[in-house]
C-alpha cells in the first residue's frame, strides 16, 4: 500500500504518514530502536517510510554492498554498485517493477526542484552565511527526549523540536506532543550562565552541590566500604588465628601429636579462607561503584577556579568551548515550562583548569526574559 500510494497515486511522504498515523491499530508502527526511545506514543515517521522505500529486499532479491561505512562517505552506494542475488531467496511484497518506480519518482523530484517557474525562478541554492547556535547539540525536548534544532527566527536563535516534520501533525496529536515547541536561545542561556554561576563556579557551590551530587552515590559507596570493612576484620581474624595455631604446634616436638594433627588441618582451612578472603577483597577494589566518592566530589568541585566573570564576558566560540568541557545539557519541557540543566565535573576536567584562568574578550550580557510563567531551572 505505501509503495502504491508513493508511486502509483503520487502521495508525499507527509501525506502517506498521516494517513497511517490517523489508524494506529490497523497500521501499527515499527517497532523502536534504541535512538527513537520516548516516553510519547510510537508512530510512524517520514525517515522510516523513506528507509521502507529504498528497501530492496520488499522485492524477495537479496541485495550486498548497499551501505558504505566508511568516514566522510555516503552511507548508501549508489544502486549501479549494488550486488542483486541471481534469484529470489524468500517471497516477494512489491513487484521489482514498482520499486524501481520509486527512484524515478525520487529523480522526477529533485528535476523539479530544480526547474525554474514564473512565480520564483531558480538561480542555485542560496548562499547563506553560517549562523552559530551555541547550545547546538545540546537542547533536548523533555517530551519525546529528541535533540532541538536551531532556527533563526525574528532575528534570534531559537531551538525547536522537529517531532511535527519528522512525523507529521497527525502523529503529534495522537502522542500529545505539542506541534510547536520551541524556545529562545537567549532564555537558555540566562538560566546555564546563572547555573553554572552558582553551582559550579560560585563560591556556594559545596554547600549547593554536596548533598545532590553525594547523594547519589554515597549508598553505593557505603556498602561497598562496609563490605570492605567486614573482609578486612575478619581477614585480622584468620590471621590471628593462624598465628595462634602456629604457636600450639611450636609446643609439640613429637609429629604424631593429635594437637599437632588438629592444628596442621585448622591451619590449611584457615589458609584457605585466607585465599578466598583477599580474592573477594581484591575483586571489589577492582570493581568500583560508579560515580565518585563524596569527598572526591567536593574536593573536584572545591578545585575549580572562580570563572564567574569571564564566564559573563565569554564571547560565542568560548561559551562553546567552555560549554563543551563541562558537557552542559539542558531539556525543555513545555508542557510544564520547566527546564532542567546538567553539567559534568571529571578530575581530567579539573585537572585542566587548575592554575589557568583563560582571559575572555567582553561581550553584551544577556537580559532576562520576562514571561507570564517564569521557567524552573534545577540542576
Amino acid at each position: 500500500m505505501i509503495f502504491e500510494d508513493y508511486c502509483v497515486h503520487h502521495r508525499g511522504l507527509g501525506e502517506i504518514c498521516d494517513k497511517l498515523n490517523r489508524d494506529l491499530d490497523r497500521y501499527p508502527p515499527p517497532r523502536r530502536n534504541r535512538k527513537d526511545e520516548m516516553p510519547l506514543r510510537q508512530t510512524w515517521s517520514r525517515s522510516q517510510l523513506r528507509s521502507l522505500l529504498r528497501n530492496p529486499k520488499y522485492t524477495g532479491y537479496n541485495v550486498w554492498n548497499r551501505h558504505d561505512k566508511r568516514k566522510g562517505r555516503p552511507l548508501i552506494r549508489p544502486r549501479s554498485e549494488w550486488i542483486w542475488s541471481p534469484t529470489p531467496t524468500h517471497e516477494a511484497i512489491v513487484p521489482r517493477e514498482l520499486f524501481d518506480q520509486v527512484e524515478e519518482r525520487a529523480h522526477r523530484n529533485k528535476i523539479a526542484a530544480k526547474t525554474p517557474t514564473t512565480a520564483r525562478p531558480y538561480h542555485g541554492a542560496p548562499v547563506r552565511k553560517g549562523r552559530t547556535y551555541v547550545l547546538r547539540g545540546r537542547v533536548r525536548c523533555g517530551m519525546c527526549g529528541r535533540r532541538m534544532e536551531g532556527s533563526h527566527q525574528k532575528h534570534k536563535n531559537w531551538y525547536r523540536c522537529q517531532y511535527v516534520t519528522r512525523r507529521g501533525p497527525v502523529a503529534a496529536d495522537v502522542a500529545g506532543h505539542p506541534r510547536v515547541l520551541g524556545i529562545k536561545e537567549e532564555t537558555i542561556l540566562d538560566a546555564i550562565l546563572d547555573f553554572l554561576g552558582q553551582r559550579v563556579f560560585g563560591p556556594d557551590r559545596l554547600r549547593l552541590l554536596r548533598a545532590e551530587l553525594a547523594q547519589a552515590t554515597t549508598a553505593s559507596w557505603k556498602d561497598n566500604d562496609a563490605e570492605l570493612d567486614r573482609l578486612s576484620r575478619e581477614q585480622s581474624e584468620v590471621q590471628r588465628s593462624l598465628h595462634r595455631q602456629t604457636l600450639r604446634l611450636e609446643e609439640h616436638d613429637n609429629p604424631n601429636h593429635p594437637v599437632v594433627a588438629l592444628a596442621t588441618r585448622r591451619i590449611e582451612e584457615l589458609a584457605a579462607r585466607q585465599e578466598s578472603i583477599e580474592e573477594a577483597i581484591n575483586a571489589l577494589r577492582a570493581k568500583r561503584p560508579e560515580g565518585a566518592r563524596p569527598d572526591e566530589i567536593a574536593a573536584m568541585l572545591d578545585a575549580i577556579p572562580d570563572m564567574r566573570d569571564a564566564l559573563n564576558e565569554a564571547d560565542e566560540s568560548e561559551l562553546i568551548e567552555l560549554f563543551d568541557a563541562f558537557d552542559v545539557c539542558a531539556t525543555y519541557t513545555k508542557s510544564t515550562r520547566r527546564l532542567e540543566l546538567a553539567a559534568s565535573v571529571t578530575p581530567e576536567l579539573v585537572a585542566a583548569t587548575v592554575g589557568r584562568r583563560k582571559v575572555f574578550k567582553p561581550r553584551p550580557r544577556y537580559t532576562s526574559i520576562s514571561d507570564s510563567e517564569p521557567l524552573l531551572a534545577n540542576g
